[in-house]
Order: structure tokens, then C-alpha cells, then sequence
């Protein structure tokens, strides 16, 4: 009789949900909600609400190919310091900027040529801009742990940026999911 009526909890909230087309979209299902990304109901052609899905995409992807050029040059940078451990630090941060070269390569091959394959490696570029974001996270912890003068509040600024990022890149997942679907 308990199967029963979680089966049919389970069919009313898949006939309740109108925003999901199948479990796999389904947050009440395993892997569901953040395996691809959060999706709000907004039309099928729309990228936050009110821009054109395609326009939405193009823009993000210029966005995140400018973000990784100027994380390279924050990494030369850092590496043309002065400090006799500037070497260490450049590395650290070239680990950090690395998911976000790849995440910005797919976007640039998105950008260069709209094919189902290059649609396809939207949403691994956008789970490369999160991963880059926690490495940052690590980072701004490791630094406050070693360099003097690195205190909380600069570790909390970076925990602020890297989850505003985290809950944005988390939708557009489901953009790019539903864009690279569209093809």
C-alpha cells in the first residue's frame, strides 16, 4: 500500500510539473534539477525571460571568452611580480584559471561555428566557469591561511563573486541545455 502511494505522489508531481518534459529534468528525481542545469518556466526561445535565446547565448559566450583572456593576463601578471614567490602564486592561479580556458574554448568553438556538436559543449563549458569558480574559492582560503594580510573579508569576496557565479552558470546550464535540445 506504501508503494502505492509513493507511485502516485511520484505521477502527481510529474503531472504537477509543467516546467520539466521528463524526470530527467524532474529535481524530485535522481540527478534531476542541477544535472543539467535549473530550469524556470520561461518560453522554450527566451534566455532570461525576455532575451532572445540565441542572442542570450552568443552574449554569455563573448562574455566568458574575454573573462578567461583576462584571467591569462592575471596570471602574467602575478607572474611578473615582484615577490620572490610570485612563481608559486602564478601557478596556483593558472590552475584556478584552467577550467575556465576550457569552459571559454567551448563557448569560442560555440562562436566560431553553430553546429549540434558545438551546442552540445555549451553546457560542459558552463560547468567549467563553476569549477573555475570554487578553485578560485580554494585559492582565496589558501591565501588567507599563508599571506599576511590576506584576511577574511578578502576570502568572503571571493566567496560572494564565486557564488553569484555558481547560481548563475547553474541556469545557464539549463539554457544551454535547452538550446543545444533546440538543434
Amino acid at each position: 500500500k506504501l508503494e502505492n502511494i509513493t507511485k502516485m505522489t511520484v505521477e502527481k508531481k510529474i503531472a504537477d510539473n509543467e516546467t520539466c518534459a521528463n524526470q530527467e529534468d524532474d529535481i524530485h528525481f535522481e540527478g534531476g534539477g542541477m544535472a543539467g542545469g535549473v530550469t524556470v518556466n520561461e518560453d522554450p526561445d527566451k534566455c532570461c525571460l525576455v532575451i532572445p535565446i540565441d542572442l542570450g547565448i552568443k552574449l554569455m559566450a563573448l562574455l566568458i571568452v574575454v573573462s578567461a583572456v583576462l584571467g591569462v593576463l592575471g596570471v602574467l601578471s602575478t607572474l611578473g611580480g615582484a615577490a620572490s614567490d610570485s612563481l608559486l602564486w602564478a601557478i596556483i592561479q593558472g590552475a584556478c584559471v584552467a577550467p575556465l580556458l576550457l569552459g571559454a574554448f567551448y563557448f569560442a568553438m560555440f562562436l566560431k561555428e553553430d553546429t549540434p556538436e558545438s551546442r552540445a559543449g555549451l553546457v560542459k563549458g558552463c560547468f567549467m566557469v563553476i569549477l573555475s569558480q570554487f578553485a578560485t574559492v580554494g585559492q582565496a582560503i589558501v591565501m588567507m591561511l599563508i599571506v599576511k594580510g590576506y584576511g577574511f573579508g578578502d576570502v568572503m569576496n571571493t566567496v560572494i563573486s564565486a557564488g553569484i557565479f555558481f547560481l548563475l552558470f547553474t541556469y545557464y546550464t539549463g539554457v544551454c541545455k535547452r538550446y543545444a535540445n533546440a538543434a
